[in-house]
């Protein structure tokens, strides 16, 4: 799957000229139901054993770092935290524990993680964010994805997915029915939709 990018304008230098930068555009998030529902079907653990998993992770993570631990998980990357100075302080200033506070979370990928990156990550550019256009090429990508491990897909279980209403799940939908990208069925008071031939 490619990532969706637009560009922005720094202000101009002093011979006119203004430089721009590339920002994602990205109509999902992914949430931790979204990886239990992945892991569930990859794995032969059950939805309670991995929520389990990733509580018991996040709270040893967030109580390491109540310590100013650092905690490195293999695969993915080293989280630790930074500290400053609550106000400006100067060379020959008395300093104390309480002048500190917490700034921020620091997170260094490991190196596998950056070089997986580098060699599968690619980029599709858009001319500013038309979020229509965007949306219904990311949720092509997605399902061609998706139907790799299952064979149909509701409109609510794709506004789950993508973190969309189901009216616009939807349509989406609908529009890629239109496009003859997907069949679909009737099941019930609902369709289910698949991958047209040659559509996956």
């Amino acid at each position: 799957m490619a990532a969706y990018f637009d560009t922005y304008q720094s202000p101009p230098l002093p011979d006119g000229r203004r430089s721009i930068h590339p920002r994602l555009v990205h109509p999902s998030q992914n949430t931790s139901k979204d990886m239990m529902d992945s892991n569930e079907h990859a794995t032969t653990l059950t939805r309670a054993d991995i929520s389990a998993a990733l509580s018991a992770v996040s709270e040893y993570i967030k109580t390491q770092l109540s310590y100013g631990g650092r905690v490195h998980l293999d695969g993915i990357g080293t989280f630790s935290v930074a500290p400053h100075f609550k106000t400006p302080k100067y060379a020959g200033d008395k300093v104390s524990g309480d002048d500190v506070t917490f700034k921020r979370i620091v997170f260094t990928p490991e190196r596998q993680l950056r070089q997986h990156l580098l060699q599968n990550l690619t980029f599709h550019h858009r001319n500013g964010f038309h979020g229509r256009t965007v949306e219904e090429e990311y949720v092509k990508d997605f399902l061609q994805e998706y139907f790799q491990t299952h064979t149909g897909i509701t409109v609510r279980e794709l506004s789950k997915l993508v973190h969309v209403c189901a009216t616009r799940a939807g349509a989406l939908l609908r529009a890629l029915y239109e496009e003859g990208f997907l069949i679909r069925q009737r099941i019930g008071s609902a369709y289910l939709y698949a991958p047209a031939e040659g559509g996956e």
